[in-house]
């Protein structure tokens, strides 16, 4: 007789039965933190591939199968709660089995599984065009969100050896103090990424945008007379502006002309003549010529934003594009610099219909709030990953895991014992553990490292950013008054202004480049299949390519001819 008073076979029923279980857990467990750290590298490391057809497909995929698969290990798991009845040999064999520590690492599992999700999930303002309502993103993430947070709460109010109703007495504080911050931090983040989302989707400066630019051009081709100044293009501030609504867009009230050639002059609408006047001692640790190149990119990204919603050239009246052009692109003998521009301008396109950064900025407060939340996501992450890391490595150094496993079953094979010695019944003798811990810690532990990864490049978005660096720079004209008497508001601005992160770097001035000419043609399997899959060589693009780009447009025969001015309008 074995453990129970129970025969091998009654043992070895009872063992296929939870063995069985356990093995299809554990292996959903290990598969999907597999892919949420494929998805997670793709999206945080791999912004090339982030939206490849096959990385769609597997987000998509995972995002879909995430409740099925929680849903199936928590009905699982709760099967082999409290009395667990195998039939062998046309015996019942009676049992009693505890798995506490396991439902509870499956929960912290999802927490960060969501909270995963929520960092690679981009929710975009998008183009409220005719004023249409723009619908909901996220929405799958926001029902994970609230089933994940009943089962926890379910399972936390429910008892483990109680058959009584929901209740707070018994919670399990221990378990729960390890859980629930999780949670709380995976609901702030959806909250302030739907808040984020909604007032960005209805601000002047990201959702609306286009019909403010639209309607504030008309205006100005009417009030810019002079060929001699730059154009004062908008660069921050349309929701501190007073506007009326007008047919062809949004009109800005008591425009005017001032006689030092500022075009604008109302509340705190920040445009390029304005950055344009920054003095190069403000800023003496950066280079104010690619601070005022990094704003007027931002202005040229919101006219570009206007071409995505069906505005043309001649709609929103920018006649003075070649004037523009020759001012700022043309004069200059750095063929890097208007290459540049370019490249920032377009990264600004990238991010705002790819990313879930710029919503942050329709309130001066999001950006701080966000880096908050994810530095507690990190501390916490942080934490568990230690606690992991020493539960590992006292079970490998003690043995423990041949003692400890992911749950702990009582079993007799005696119909009265139970009833009549129940102290005796939860003895170790009669106690049989299932499963490995290593397959709660290990894979559990390694998301919580994969969601510091992503949070650290949460982090690096916003410090590093085009987007914190022309927000900044237009809040000290704003107030460059009261920002020049502080400091340390200079220093800060100093520190982030010089901040640069390669993982943000969209532009790389490099080439890809592959030989179309088979120059010794082979039959043998691996240069066939090198033909279908060319192997691509990045090289970096010579100064005497960017020199002959611009070359013909700086010649004078190019400057003189009309259609070419036009054609050049059309396609910016």
């Amino acid at each position: 007789m074995g453990v129970g008073n129970c025969s091998d076979q009654a043992i070895t029923d009872f063992s296929k039965h939870i063995d069985g279980q356990l093995m299809r857990v554990n292996a959903l467990l290990v598969a999907s933190t597999i892919m949420i750290g494929v998805m997670v590298g793709i999206g945080a490391y791999g912004q090339r591939y982030r939206h490849h057809p096959l990385t769609s497909f597997l987000f998509l995929g995972a995002t879909t199968l995430f409740l099925p698969i929680l849903s199936y290990v928590v009905s699982t798991i709760d099967s082999n709660l409290g009395v667990v009845t195998v039939l062998s040999d046309e015996h019942i064999i009676p049992g009693w089995c505890s798995t506490r520590s396991h439902i509870y690492t499956v929960f912290v599992w999802a927490s960060l599984v969501q909270i995963a999700g929520v960092n690679i999930t981009t929710m975009v303002a998008g183009d409220d065009n005719k004023g249409r309502n723009i619908t909901l993103p996220g929405t799958v993430l926001l029902v994970q969100a609230i089933w994940t947070s009943y089962l926890v709460v379910y399972y936390l109010g429910g008892g483990y050896y109680s058959t009584g109703r929901w209740s707070i007495k018994h919670m399990d504080l221990a378990n729960g103090l390890l859980v629930l911050p999780f949670f709380s931090l995976l609901i702030a983040k959806l909250l302030l990424k739907y808040y984020a989302w909604y007032g960005a989707s209805r601000s002047l400066a990201f959702g609306r945008n286009p019909h403010f630019i639209v309607g504030y051009m008309e205006q100005l081709k009417a009030e810019l007379a002079s060929e001699h100044f730059l154009p004062p293009l908008i660069v921050t501030g349309e929701d501190t502006t007073l506007v009326q609504k007008e047919p062809h867009g949004y009109s800005i009230k008591w425009l005017s002309n001032q006689a030092d050639g500022t075009r604008i002059d109302n509340n705190n609408l920040v445009t390029t003549d304005k950055v344009w006047r920054l003095e190069d001692d403000i800023f003496p640790r950066y280079s104010t010529k690619q601070l005022k190149d990094i704003c007027f990119s931002f202005a040229l990204f919101k006219l570009l934003r206007c071409r995505f919603t069906r505005h043309t050239i001649a709609e929103f009246g920018f006649i003075k594009a070649h004037n523009l052009l020759s001012h700022v692109l043309l004069q200059d003998v750095d063929d890097e610099r208007p290459l540049g521009m370019i490249a920032h301008e377009l990264s600004f396109l990238h991010d705002y219909y790819y990313s879930s950064l710029p919503t942050s900025y329709s309130s001066s407060w999001l950006p701080i709030l966000s880096i908050s939340i994810s530095l507690l996501t990190m501390g916490w992450s942080l934490l568990y990953v230690l606690l992991t890391t020493v539960a590992i490595s006292l079970y490998a150094s003690t043995g423990l895991p041949h003692h400890q496993g992911q749950m702990q079953c009582f079993m007799n094979c005696q119909p009265s014992f139970q009833n009549e010695y129940e102290h005796v019944f939860y003895s170790s003798s009669n106690r049989i553990q299932y499963g490995n811990v290593f397959f709660d810690l290990a894979p559990v532990g390694l998301l919580a490292a994969l969601v510091v990864l992503a949070e650290v490049r949460e982090i690096a978005c916003y410090i590093c950013s085009n987007w914190t660096k022309v927000f900044l720079i237009c809040s000290y004209v704003r107030h460059a008054s009261s920002w020049q008497k502080s400091h340390w508001k200079k220093k800060m601005l100093s520190l982030v202004l010089r901040r640069k992160c390669k993982l943000l770097n969209h532009w790389v001035d490099k080439m890809n480049q592959c030989s179309v000419l088979a120059l010794h043609p082979s039959t043998t399997p691996v240069p066939l299949l090198g033909r279908l899959i060319p192997l691509l060589h990045r090289k970096k693009v010579p100064r005497a390519v960017k020199t002959a780009l611009f070359k013909p447009i700086r010649s004078p025969n190019w400057k003189n001819r009309s259609n070419s001015v036009a054609s050049l309008c059309t396609r910016l």
